[in-house]
């Protein structure tokens, strides 16, 4: 257990991290926070794999652990599917557009030139006979040449038109 202490450690100092450079208005490495909590979460589960281990020698029951590997399981594959997904959808396209193209964005954080969506976040989509509708609902770090920002966009597509439109823009940080 002690060889993935470090990925426990690394984590919590990531975490740590986010938190400084946010509060300091630090403009370097914002999505430390998200990685930071993805290793926790891979701790937690070798851990949980060696707890069922050493209680099965036991002969001990271990059924809590295995509830907790397969809950954290599923938020590892959900965290990782949105993290290829998100990145890849017409949603994240029109909501980096929009951020690259407000005005007051622009202003503010001397323009929008990367990006970066973590691990939450919805896209719903849906087609039908007139055409694809949807919602979506997307965290995204906005870096410009001045500072940061994190923005939570919420867009829709409706059947008449092509493209996702920015309906609400909520800044985090």
């Amino acid at each position: 257990m002690k060889k993935f202490f470090p990925i426990l450690v690394s984590g919590i100092l990531l975490i740590i991290f986010d938190f400084s450079v946010r509060l300091l208005k630090i403009y370097s490495f914002w999505e430390s926070g998200y990685i930071g909590w993805f290793l926790i979460i891979c701790f937690s589960l070798v851990y949980l794999f060696k707890k069922v281990k050493v209680k099965k020698r036991e002969k001990k029951r271990t059924w809590l652990e295995t509830i907790g590997i397969g809950i954290l399981s599923l938020v590892v594959i959900v965290q990782l599917v949105l993290v290829i997904v998100i990145p890849r959808s017409d949603a994240y396209a029109a909501a980096k557009a929009y951020l690259s193209s407000d005005q007051e964005i622009i202003n503010e954080l001397g323009g929008a030139h990367s990006f970066f969506v973590g691990p939450l976040g919805t896209i719903n989509l849906s087609s039908g006979p007139d055409g694809s509708t949807g919602d979506a609902q997307l965290i995204v770090i906005a870096k410009g040449d001045k500072k940061y920002g994190e923005f939570e966009l919420t867009l829709v597509k409706t059947a008449d038109k092509e493209a996702w439109e920015v309906v609400e823009v909520g800044r985090r940080w």
